[in-house]
């Protein structure tokens, strides 16, 4: 390889990093040129602007996520184990050999229509899946194509992240990163392991009851959240800066730091904010439930619920999940967290790291992404209740419960 080449693909391959590294803000020359140790000029002579960079790493990205997709969709359909095993292995091993990609992945999805639009046109011609607008069919069928690829993806990207966090920090993971790859596959394959739904018709009835009762009003909601919200959904993907919050609000960036420290407490207030009343909402009607089976089911129930009826709360979570602001873990774990410590079993483990935190994050995860998915798609209403069913179904009896 050419010394000119090889600076080529240094840079790109940097700058598919920084989505890693510096999530909360834009891309730029300069971030790209300083992590590839060169100079921002030295950039121009491979690329001849920003625009161009970036369409060479789409083409890189969608080259090697045609292949994965090609991987995966060998094993599509089979439902078995050693399938499952095989796709989780396939994506841990996709970000081992194109580090960067998969965060990238996430955020294209989250903010960019046109990359939204290539991933279905490649998914649709491995015949992976993918869900569409009005494609609903029959329910028995939408489980197998539609829900079902969509839970075991989360699945997979929601533990991928967390072994990952784990090995940047050097966090021990029992019996390694192999071993975490079995787990994943396993928790995809058998959920809990329990052999069917463990709770009855007459209790589900109950517990949908008392997810669906209204949940009111945030009374400490004010004129600084609203604002944010709407610069969230009128900016997706991009930096929320101080002059866009307070063009919003009407009022000067003086009056707002009359408020707020810097523009980083401000957004950690406001996600602080509705988190510990969506908390404590959650954690009122955990106190309900009679068992780890009804914690679980509530909080996936409730979450949707309460979603649904805030779906401008879907940009801002999706914002400050992909964005790292890093309060989510500080709120979950004063509000509900130590109620659902003592709901979880004392040996429950993952194999790395705070085990039933990663837990309860991956259900809030699975209800934002489906509602994610269903605001993008229109779904219908009616799909909400069989969603809740079908996944709840996975994460106590796992993938093959679908099989029949």
């Amino acid at each position: 390889m050419s010394r000119q080449t090889n600076t080529k693909e240094r840079i790109i391959s940097s700058a598919f990093l920084m989505y890693r590294k510096m999530l909360f803000k834009e891309v730029s020359l300069s971030d790209i040129a300083r992590s590839s140790e060169i100079t921002k000029t030295a950039i121009f002579r491979h690329f001849k602007n920003k625009a161009e960079l970036f369409s060479t790493m789409n083409e890189r990205f969608f080259e090697a996520f045609e292949i994965l997709a090609k991987q995966i969709a060998s094993e599509n359909g089979k439902h078995t184990f050693a399938a499952t095993y095989k796709s989780v292995d396939y994506v841990f091993e996709f970000d081992k050999e194109h580090p960067g990609y998969i965060d990238y992945y996430i955020q294209s999805l989250l903010c960019d229509e046109k990359m939204t639009a290539r991933f279905a046109e490649i998914l649709t011609l491995n015949k992976i899946p993918f869900s569409k607008e009005n494609s609903f069919g029959s329910k028995k069928k939408w489980v197998h194509e539609r829900i079902l690829p969509l839970y075991i993806e989360i699945t997979i990207l929601n533990f991928w992240a967390e072994v990952t966090r784990a090995l940047e920090k050097k966090e021990i993971m029992g019996g390694g990163e192999t071993d975490f790859r079995t787990q994943i596959a396993k928790i995809i394959f058998e959920g809990l392991g329990k052999k069917k739904n463990p709770i009855s018709p007459e209790r589900r009835k109950e517990l949908d009851s008392l997810c669906k009762v209204k949940f009111g009003k945030n009374e400490k909601s004010d004129r600084f959240f609203d604002a944010f919200l709407k610069v969230i959904q009128k900016n997706p993907g991009k930096i929320v800066t101080v002059e866009k919050i307070t063009k919003e609000l009407g009022v000067a960036k003086s009056s707002m730091y009359a408020f707020f420290s810097s523009k980083t407490d401000y957004m950690k207030n406001m996600l602080r904010q509705e988190i510990e009343f969506f908390a404590e909402v959650l954690q009122e009607k955990c106190a309900f439930a009679e068992n780890i089976d009804e914690v679980i089911y509530v909080l996936l129930c409730g979450e949707v619920n309460y979603f649904s009826e805030h779906p401008q709360l879907i940009s801002m979570h999706a914002f400050f999940t992909y964005h790292d602001m890093g309060t989510y873990d500080e709120v979950i774990d004063k509000s509900v967290f130590s109620f659902l410590s003592e709901a979880l079993p004392a040996d429950f483990s993952l194999g790395f790291g705070n085990a039933k935190g990663i837990f309860i994050k991956w259900i809030s995860v699975l209800a934002i992404s489906f509602l994610f998915m269903g605001k993008k798609h229109e779904f219908p209403p009616e799909w909400r209740d069989f969603f809740v069913s079908a996944v709840y179904e996975f994460i106590e009896c796992g993938a093959k419960s679908c099989i029949k």
